[in-house]
C-alpha cells in the first residue's frame, strides 16, 4: 500500500471528525467578538490561529455562510456579517413558517407513544426550570423541538431550521436565560403538548408560531445594544 495515500486517508478522517468542533469554535468566537463584524476572515490567519490546515477552515466558512454569519464574495474572500436585528428576525421568520408547518403535521398523526415521549421530555424541562438551570432547560428544549420536527418527516425543512438555530443558540448562550422566559417557555410547551394530544393540528401550528415569536422577542430584547440596527 502506498504510504502517502494511507497518510492522506488518516488526515481526512481527522479532519471530518474535528469539523463540527471547529465550526462551533469559529461561530462562538465570531459571536463573542474575537473576529470583528465586517472584518475580513483570512483563511491562512484562521488556520494558524486554530492550528489546522486551510481546507477545514474553508469548509467551516462555507457552513457559516449557510447560517448567515459569514459572507463570501467573489475575489474578496470571506468577512463576518454584522449580527443585527434584521438578521435575527429573518432567521426567526423562516423558523416560524417551517416549525409551525412541521408541528401541525406532527399533531395530525402523533401516536400515544410519541405524545408520552414529549410529556417525559417536558417533565425534564419543568425540573430544570424549577431549579433555574437555563442551560439544562435549553438542552431539553432543543430535544423537544427536534423530536417534533423529526417526527414530521421532512428532513430538508428540518435542516433549514437547524442552520438558523446554530446561530441563535450561540447568541442565547452568550446573553443567558431569564427566569421570565424560562417560565413562559414552560407554559407554551404545555399548551402545545395538550393541542397535540387532542390532535388539533391547527391550534398546534398556531401555538408553535407563537412560541417561536416569543423566543425571538426575548432574544432581541436581551441582546439589546449588542445588535446593530442597520
Amino acid at each position: 500500500m502506498d504510504s502517502r495515500r494511507s497518510i492522506g486517508l488518516a488526515d481526512l478522517t481527522i479532519s471530518t471528525s474535528e469539523h463540527p468542533r471547529l465550526v462551533d469554535r469559529l461561530r462562538t468566537d465570531i459571536v463573542e467578538g474575537m473576529w470583528r463584524q465586517d472584518g475580513r476572515l483570512r483563511t491562512r490567519d484562521l488556520a494558524a490561529h486554530y492550528g489546522v490546515s486551510t481546507a477545514p477552515i474553508r469548509e467551516a466558512l462555507q457552513q457559516l455562510q449557510g447560517e448567515g454569519l459569514v459572507v463570501q464574495e467573489l475575489n474578496c474572500g470571506a468577512r463576518v456579517r454584522p449580527i443585527d436585528e434584521h438578521l435575527l428576525i429573518n432567521i426567526f421568520d423562516v423558523r416560524e413558517a417551517l416549525e409551525s408547518f412541521l408541528t401541525a403535521r406532527f399533531a395530525a398523526a402523533a401516536s400515544p407513544h410519541q405524545i408520552a415521549t414529549l410529556r417525559a421530555m417536558q417533565a425534564e424541562h419543568d425540573e430544570a426550570t424549577d431549579r433555574g438551570d437555563g442551560i439544562a432547560a435549553a438542552a431539553v428544549n432543543g430535544r423537544f423541538h427536534l423530536f417534533i420536527n423529526g417526527c414530521a418527516r421532512n428532513p430538508e425543512a428540518t435542516e433549514v431550521i437547524n442552520r438558523g438555530l446554530r446561530l441563535t443558540r450561540a447568541l442565547r448562550m452568550e446573553c443567558g436565560f431569564s427566569p421570565l422566559r424560562m417560565e413562559a417557555a414552560r407554559a407554551e410547551h404545555h399548551a402545545l403538548i395538550e393541542a397535540i394530544a387532542r390532535g388539533d393540528d391547527t391550534l398546534a401550528g398556531q401555538l408553535s408560531a407563537l412560541h417561536v415569536r416569543s423566543s425571538r422577542d426575548d432574544l432581541v430584547e436581551r441582546l439589546g445594544p449588542l445588535l446593530r440596527n442597520t
